[in-house]
């Protein structure tokens, strides 16, 4: 009966992260395609503008969720429909989300004055934001229901209204970033608001479950660990036009952006699983040792072959303006699969409810990318922030292995403490018997 139970649970993972990996593939298919317009058309310098906004969208789109996608999957105890989870988790981010929206958006407008062009990066900010926002409450739905059906539908709708529209862009020769910004975010608006906010007929309106109590307060528990792996991924991305240009930052985002291709299938399958490990951990039968090889060998070497792979065909695709940036792609292929192995021990600690460890592994990588940002961009641009993120990446990578060991640590004790009765006389006994045969 367990093995049954455990095929069937391992099935439905598999499907739920196909579908999710599924849905990003295409995403990245077409946001590669999109990229590769856009660089084309708007060059390095107009290309690092328009990378600098949208990684404004996804900064503040992090705020907006504040850990409620890890933090949902994680608290549940029961499997809710797609749309009733999506509406849940709606509800642990539709404030946040209101309130940073707002507040960056008046920023741009205040920054740039209130002209024309001010006005078009605010509303392609807005759209972008929403569509973001929009999308990580789908997948934290899809995982908890453990289908992801409807997010592929809907996913392959948004992307082929972008295509046509991004080509369309592409053949007027449009130099507007906010015009860009716009067209990202205004065809996944639409599509992704009526599966999150939909509802079948004849259906009535679910009332918020205990689960969704516990999920707010891991949640604001996982504040701290968001900020600080935010700030780990994106920092070098802040430091490079102020160490260096915003060309070299647009050399760096056209590899980083095809090099963190890698992380995706990791990240989904980790999301997909999240219901199952925190199970495992409530029943303190946490398989990790599995996981943590699999991530391993997938991070190193699919991060390698993604490296060579970016670095043969970015000047054919890209043009001659990138080929200083050739050379970044087998390190900056390597720091992405490391980092997705990294995720690994992230989502254990999520999952355990121990998010402190989380904060405290980014927290190491975060100040080893910030001093070597500082000590090598300025002489060497976008090569010395490249350094600085695979060094980074290979200690956070390093301190996950050992935060899964510190909740094994903590299973083991519980366990101790539920087998052996409090000063009972075998008590000595069972734990001498259990720290054997670990």
């Amino acid at each position: 009966m367990a093995t049954a139970v455990r095929q069937i649970r391992d099935d439905r993972v598999v499907r739920t992260a196909g579908g999710l990996i599924g849905s990003q593939i295409v995403i990245a298919v077409v946001s590669f395609a999109i990229s590769l317009l856009s660089a084309r058309v708007l060059g390095p310098t107009g290309r690092g503008e328009l990378a600098l906004y949208v990684l404004l969208a996804q900064v503040a789109c992090v705020f907006c969720v504040l850990g409620a996608e890890q933090a949902y999957p994680a608290a549940l105890t029961a499997r809710p429909g797609v749309q009733q989870a999506g509406r849940e988790v709606w509800r642990l981010v539709r404030w946040s989300t209101l309130l940073v929206v707002t507040a960056v958006a008046s920023a741009i407008v205040i920054k740039n004055g209130a002209t024309g062009n001010a006005w078009l990066l605010c509303l392609g900010f807005m759209l972008y934001v929403t569509g973001l926002v929009l999308l990580r409450v789908l997948t934290a739905a899809s995982a908890a229901a453990s289908s992801a059906r409807r997010q592929l539908a809907v996913v392959v709708v948004w992307q082929l209204a972008l295509l046509p529209v991004g080509g369309l862009l592409a053949l007027l020769e449009v130099q507007s970033p906010g015009l860009w910004l716009c067209l990202f975010g205004a065809t996944g608006v639409l599509p992704l608001a009526v599966v999150v906010f939909g509802r079948r007929a004849g259906r009535p309106q679910e009332q918020p479950g205990p689960d969704l109590s516990r999920a707010r307060a891991l949640g604001l528990r996982l504040i701290p660990a968001t900020i600080t792996n935010l700030l780990l991924l994106r920092a070098e991305r802040f430091l490079i036009p102020w160490l260096a240009s915003l060309a070299e930052l647009g050399i760096y985002v056209v590899v980083a952006t095809l090099t963190e291709l890698i992380d995706l299938p990791m990240r989904y399958l980790l999301r997909a699983m999240a219901p199952d490990l925190a199970d495992q951990i409530r029943t303190g039968r946490l398989r990790h040792r599995r996981i943590l090889l699999i991530g391993l060998a997938y991070g190193v070497g699919g991060g390698s072959a993604v490296g060579v792979v970016v670095g043969i065909v970015l000047v054919p695709l890209f043009g001659a303006e990138y080929a200083g940036a050739v050379n970044l792609a087998l390190p900056l292929g390597l720091a992405a699969g490391i980092y997705s192995f990294s995720r690994v021990g992230a989502t254990i600690c999520v999952a355990a409810h121990m998010p402190h460890l989380n904060t405290m592994m980014d927290l190491f990588g975060l100040v080893a990318s910030v001093v070597g940002c500082l000590l090598l961009i300025p002489g060497h641009g976008a090569t010395g922030a490249t350094i600085a993120t695979l060094v980074a990446y290979c200690l956070v990578a390093v301190v996950s292995v050992w935060c899964v060991r510190v909740v094994v640590r903590q299973i083991e004790a519980r366990a101790n403490h539920i087998d052996s009765p409090k000063g009972g006389p075998d008590s000595a006994a069972v734990r001498d018997k259990t720290s054997v045969s670990s």
